[in-house]
């Protein structure tokens, strides 16, 4: 059972190392592990699982497998070869990984960290990105998408409302504006007006003149009239003509640019049947 010598052996299928003082203050050697008990609750067991604590309240487990820090039995804590997790995962918690860093609610919701970007995850889907490409909104849906090389309004995945980038400004769909100016036209609640000068006598249309011609079925001249600001009038462009545009003779109207030096010329083929 025991031999006393320069090197002593006790031998036994438990062996238990007690104080006469207290019975319950004792270490217990068995097969697979070494405890130490204070006042008789389990506070440290060594083995191929070490814990240091009582095992019913906080305490560290460490194996092969990691370190892990416990509240009873629930995991607070952990530190393995692929990352390390702080927190009770069914709840807020971090974990860390050797790819990325994550901050979760759950596995739905959370922001996560890695080597090209920062991610926010709400339900499921990315509603923000920022890196070499930039989101901000789900990408399955309306949002925002900035790169490089352009900045983008989006109304989903594949469509894209408005781009702007070294080339300019780039847009789609229907555009709505009743003030501003655009071209040096000035944007007005129903009509683009250009003026110089004051809105008087002397004011001037920013369009060179216009010759209209309006010519019948047989190839006669009908009308030849110039069109600019008619003096003392505050309109960008007046006239009015004697002939009815649903006469049967009106074949069409062309209008020339005379300020041109190369004349250009459209005809606007008359659609209006008697």
């Amino acid at each position: 059972v025991a031999t006393f010598a320069a090197n002593t052996v006790i031998e036994g299928g438990t062996i238990t190392l007690r104080n006469t003082t207290n019975n319950n203050d004792k270490v217990v050697i068995s097969q697979d592990k070494f405890q130490v008990f204070d006042n008789n609750t389990d506070v440290a067991s060594f083995g191929a699982v070490t814990r240091i604590g009582d095992v019913a309240n906080e305490h560290i487990s460490a194996s092969s497998a990691g370190i892990t820090i416990k509240d009873g039995s629930t995991v607070r804590g952990t530190f393995v070869a692929g990352g390390v997790t702080i927190g009770n995962t069914s709840q807020g918690h971090v974990s860390m990984s050797t790819a990325d860093v994550s901050i979760k609610k759950d596995a739905n919701n959370f922001a996560k960290i890695d080597s090209d970007s920062f991610d926010i995850i709400l339900n499921g889907q990315t509603t923000a990105s920022f890196g070499g490409t930039t989101t901000i909104g789900s990408t399955v849906g309306r949002h925002l998408k900035l790169t490089g090389t352009a900045l983008e309004i989006k109304t989903d995945a594949n469509t894209t409302a408005l781009s702007a980038s070294a080339a300019g400004l780039e847009m789609s769909g229907k555009v709505k504006a009743t003030s501003g100016e655009i071209g040096g036209f000035t944007i007005e609640s129903d009509k683009l007006s250009s003026i110089n000068g004051d809105v008087n006598a002397n004011a001037s249309s920013s369009l060179s003149p216009f010759t209209f011609e309006i010519e019948s079925r047989g190839g006669v001249n009908q009308d030849i009239f110039t069109l600019q600001n008619p003096p003392a009038k505050p309109a960008f462009v007046q006239f009015s003509s004697k002939y009815d545009v649903n006469h049967i003779d009106i074949n069409k109207l062309r209008i020339e640019n005379v300020a041109e030096t190369t004349s250009s010329t459209f005809n606007l083929i008359s659609h209006i049947s008697q």
